[in-house]
C-alpha cells in the first residue's frame, strides 16, 4: 500500500463523525494518566500506553508488543521516544485498566479505518489516524501540543503474516532448530504444539515422522512478529498430534494460601480444577517453577537450550 492510499484512509476517516468519537476514546489515556499521576502525560508516555495497548485483531496487521512507535516533529526533528521492552518510569504506575480500555477504544478506531481500506490495514494507517484524532482536538501533552508532531509511524524492519494454526516454525536454539507447530493464536501470543528433536537446518522434512514433544505450550507472539522465528512449512496433519486443549496449571499452594491438592492442579476450559499428582507436577514443572501459563519468547528459548521441554507430559498422557 503506497503512502498517499494511506494518506487517503486516513483522510477518508478523520472529518466523518468517527473521528470525534475516536477522539474521545483516544483522550481517555491521558484522563487516567490525570486522574492516577495528577498531571497530563508527556508525548512519550502517551505513546507507551499506545505501544503497548495495541490490539491484535484480523483487520490489523501482525505486530509486535510493544509496537515500535516513532514521533517526529515539525521540522523533521525526531522526538527520541523510543518504547522500552518492559513498561516503565510513570506509565508503571498506572493501573491495567487504562491499558484494556485504551486496546478497546485502538480496536474500535482501527474499526472505524477498515472499511476504507480493501484489505488488512498496515499499522502506519493507524497511527496516521491516530494522529489526525489528536490534532483535531488540539490535544496538548505535558511537553508539547498534537500541532506541533509532523507524524506518528512505526519501525518494524520485518512485516510478516499472522500466523494460522498448521504453520511450522523454526525456533533457532543451541543444539539445533526446533520446530513448533502453531495450534492456535491469541491477542499477543500463540499455543505451539512442539515436535521431538532438533533439526541442524530449518526444515519439516517428512510430516509423518514427526512426534510430539510434549503437551502444547504458551509462548508471547514477539518473536513471530519480528521473523525471528520464521514459518518453514504450513502442514495441518501436524495437529492431529496435539488433540488436547491447552490446560493451565497452578501450583499447590498459591499466594493467597488456597490450596489445591498436595501438587498442583490442571484447569481446562470449563475453568474447574482437576487435581493432578506427582508425576505430572514433575513433567510440567510446578515442582521446580519452572512452568509458566504463558513464556517470554526469550525465556522459552532459554529453556529450550537446557532441555526443559525434552521432558513433560505427551498429550493424552494424564487425561
Amino acid at each position: 500500500m503506497t503512502p498517499d492510499e494511506m494518506d487517503r484512509i486516513a483522510a477518508a476517516w478523520a472529518p466523518v463523525e468517527e473521528r470525534d468519537t475516536a477522539l474521545e476514546w483516544l483522550v481517555e489515556p491521558m484522563r487516567a494518566f490525570v486522574h492516577e499521576i495528577g498531571e497530563p502525560p508527556r508525548l512519550g508516555e502517551y505513546l507507551d500506553i499506545v505501544a503497548w495497548s495495541m490490539p491484535g485483531i484480523e483487520e490489523l496487521e501482525f505486530l509486535p508488543t510493544p509496537v515500535p512507535l516513532r514521533a517526529t516533529l515539525v521540522g523533521g526533528v525526531d522526538y527520541g521516544y523510543r518504547c522500552a521492552e518492559r513498561v516503565r518510569g510513570r506509565v508503571a504506575e498506572l493501573g491495567d485498566v487504562a491499558f484494556a480500555e485504551t486496546t478497546e477504544w485502538l480496536t474500535a478506531m482501527i474499526r472505524g479505518l477498515h472499511p476504507h481500506s480493501d484489505g488488512v490495514l498496515p499499522v502506519d494507517i493507524v497511527a496516521k489516524g491516530l494522529l489526525n484524532a489528536l490534532q483535531a482536538g488540539e490535544v496538548a501533552f505535558a511537553d508539547v501540543e498534537a500541532k506541533d508532531v509532523a507524524a506518528l509511524s512505526v519501525d518494524l524492519p520485518v512485516r510478516v503474516p499472522r500466523p494460522r494454526p498448521g504453520d511450522v516454525l523454526a525456533i533457532p536454539g543451541e543444539a539445533g532448530h526446533h520446530l513448533a507447530v502453531v495450534l492456535a493464536t491469541g491477542l499477543g501470543d500463540v499455543v505451539l504444539g512442539l515436535l521431538a528433536g532438533a533439526h541442524p537446518t530449518p526444515e519439516l522434512g517428512d510430516p509423518t515422522t514427526q512426534r510430539p514433544r510434549r503437551v502444547p505450550v504458551r509462548v508471547i507472539h514477539d518473536a513471530i512478529a519480528e521473523g525471528r522465528w520464521p514459518t518453514v512449512a504450513h502442514e495441518e496433519s501436524l495437529l492431529a498430534l496435539f488433540p488436547d486443549p491447552v490446560a493451565d496449571y497452578v501450583p499447590a499452594r498459591l499466594p493467597s494460601g488456597q490450596r489445591h491438592g498436595e501438587w498442583g492442579a490442571r484447569v481446562g476450559r470449563d475453568q474447574l480444577p482437576v487435581l493432578i499428582g506427582e508425576a505430572e507436577a514433575e513433567a510440567i514443572g510446578l515442582l521446580d517453577g519452572t512452568h509458566q501459563d504463558c513464556y517470554l519468547d526469550k525465556h522459552f528459548v532459554e529453556l529450550l537450550n537446557k532441555g526443559r521441554f525434552d521432558r513433560g507430559p505427551l498429550p493424552g498422557q494424564f487425561t
